[in-house]
């Protein structure tokens, strides 16, 4: 006996127990864990104590399985699999978040096809018809969200952005939109703004306020710099001679 107080068949007694243990391995049944939760049934690796698997049946662990491997996990399926669009292998979280985290390497996905859906909505809001305020509703489901701290890189023959109400493109620093051989710019009502708008005299477009009313200031040169950029149509109009030493640059 452990010493501890029964606490009846499903507390923290370990009168029912069972443990087998071998050379290589250990299964128990029962038992309590340092952390004061009992475990249903345990398989441990008698090699590598933190290799295990754990039903646990009590406590903050109460039905929920652990999975610790130290040096990995291979999970192979589908090798006779011959219905096309099968589900192989499917994991489904019916309440609560799927997190996975990875501490130090890539996440990596290689497919065919990667499709992501957010179609739910928690639930509309509706719209004042007097005042035309948004009242209620939760829009916190149906997103997607990219947050990365040094870059974001999409790299396709064909890229598409279709947005059914607003499209919002903004840098803080510099937005840059080249077309190496055409750019299109096609608008019902087009209205653009530039800094000289701001601070200069307005056009007939925008209406008097205040900020084009200022007098505009001298710009400073001081940190100019020509612009080195070269299309590939430039490249191509110089002479072998040019090409050559303009690549051995890079050499």
């Amino acid at each position: 006996m452990s010493g501890r107080k029964p606490a009846g068949l499903f507390g923290l007694n370990i009168f029912f127990a069972w443990n087998k243990s071998a050379a290589d391995g250990v299964v128990s049944i029962g038992g309590v864990s340092k952390d004061m939760v009992r475990h249903a049934v345990r398989l441990q690796n008698k090699y590598d104590s933190s290799h295990y698997i754990t039903m646990d049946s009590s406590g903050s662990r109460k039905s929920t399985t652990t999975i610790e491997s130290p040096n990995g996990i291979t999970i192979k399926t589908g090798q006779t699999q011959i219905n096309p669009g099968a589900s192989t292998l499917s994991i489904q979280v019916e309440k609560g978040n799927l997190d996975i985290e990875v501490m130090n390497g890539d996440f990596n996905v290689t497919a065919d096809n990667f499709n992501v859906k957010c179609p739910k909505l928690k639930s509309l809001p509706d719209v004042d018809p007097y005042t035309g305020k948004i009242l209620g509703g939760d829009l916190t489901a149906g997103n997607i969200t990219f947050d990365a701290a040094n870059s974001f890189d999409v790299k396709a023959p064909h890229v598409k952005i279709t947005a059914s109400k607003i499209a919002d493109i903004s840098a803080i620093n510099v937005l840059r939109l080249m077309g190496d051989k055409t750019t299109e710019i096609i608008s019902g009502i087009c209205s653009m703004q530039s800094y000289s708008t701001r601070t200069g005299s307005p056009p007939d477009l925008f209406d008097n306020r205040e900020e084009n009313k200022a007098v505009p200031e001298e710009p400073d040169y001081s940190d100019y710099k020509p612009n080195t950029y070269q299309s590939v149509e430039q490249f191509n109009a110089l002479s072998k001679e040019e090409q050559d030493n303009q690549m051995s640059r890079f050499n």
